[in-house]
């Protein structure tokens, strides 16, 4: 597929059905999944001066260094770290082997395994798929100036999606360069490079 070989599939969890029909669907999983944790599961290492607000699951070899700001809840998979002075919120999910470097925002994201966000960026409503390095200085902005709902084509038919806020999604194995910033609802396919200061419009 375009970005990833994507499935359509439904997830069923105590008699609620949830279909994943586009890759969007997957933040609508995260919600859920999210919202519905019952206690904090901490497996590995908070450093003292991290600060959570909300339920955490933070499984083995994972590491949330000091000054971290979580706010909501957050899921962390094995072997990430997550280091000093990022800000973490609202129902993101972080995959295996994650790093998300110093004094970044993540919000509502789905980052998949293997991929690094780079010092001082911002990503939000995201998907970012497996085996992604992201410099510094990247940063996505969301809303449209209308404040619509974020639309797409699939198949040559303009889909709305039902988000007012949905970012990027970007594919397997692909290298975003130093100070990339990203118009609203973008998709970059698997493979894909940036170069420093590029405007993805």
């Amino acid at each position: 597929m375009f970005v990833k070989d994507f499935k359509f599939e439904a997830i069923k969890l105590d008699n609620f059905l949830l279909d994943i029909t586009y890759p969007w669907d997957i933040l609508n999983a995260n919600v859920y999944f999210l919202d519905n944790l019952k206690e904090n599961i901490i497996e590995w290492e908070i450093e003292e001066w991290a600060k959570i607000h909300g339920k955490i699951v933070l499984w083995k070899w994972s590491k949330i260094k000091s000054w971290v700001y979580i706010e909501w809840n957050v899921y962390i998979w094995e072997n990430c770290n997550i280091w000093p002075n990022c800000y973490i919120r609202w129902n993101t999910v972080i995959w295996n082997n994650c790093h998300i470097w110093n004094a970044c925002e993540i919000k509502n994201c789905s980052i998949w395994d293997n991929t690094n966000v780079a010092h001082l960026s911002y990503f939000g409503d995201s998907i970012l798929w497996d085996n992604i390095n992201i410099w510094a200085w990247s940063i996505t902005a969301n809303l449209r100036h209308d404040s619509s709902n974020i639309k797409t084509m699939i198949k040559w038919e303009l889909i709305d999606t039902g988000f007012k806020k949905l970012w990027v999604i970007i594919g397997d194995n692909s290298k975003i360069a130093i100070n990339t910033m990203f118009y609203p609802w973008r998709i970059l396919p698997s493979n894909s490079f940036t170069i420093p200061w590029e405007i993805i419009k």
